[in-house]
């Protein structure tokens, strides 16, 4: 008999159905709550959309600290004061960067 015995556990499946809300918002620099931050430092966001379709660029918009910083369906899509030389905007297949 041996010492020491341990029970055992056998799965054959696991199914996990969750549901997300879309768009989601993600890869936040600074991250919520950061403090020190130097004033002049960079703001990176990133908005995912897992869905089939991807993000709606000319439907999103992103506010920080209550401005308006991105209108997708603006032009200029970076408002003023968010849209410095180092400022941009990267799009792949269901991120917006």
């Amino acid at each position: 008999m041996p010492a020491l015995e341990l029970p055992g556990l056998y799965v054959d499946n696991v199914a996990a159905v969750v549901a997300v809300e879309r768009p989601l918002l993600v890869n936040r620099d600074p991250g919520p709550g950061e403090a020190g931050v130097p004033l002049g430092w960079s703001v990176a966001v990133e908005v995912l959309d897992p869905g089939p379709d991807g993000i709606d660029r000319s439907a999103t918009r992103v506010w920080l600290d209550g401005a308006l910083a991105f209108d997708g369906g603006a032009a200029p899509e970076l408002q003023p004061g968010f849209d410095g030389p180092r400022a941009g905007v990267v799009e792949t297949a269901d991120t917006l960067r």
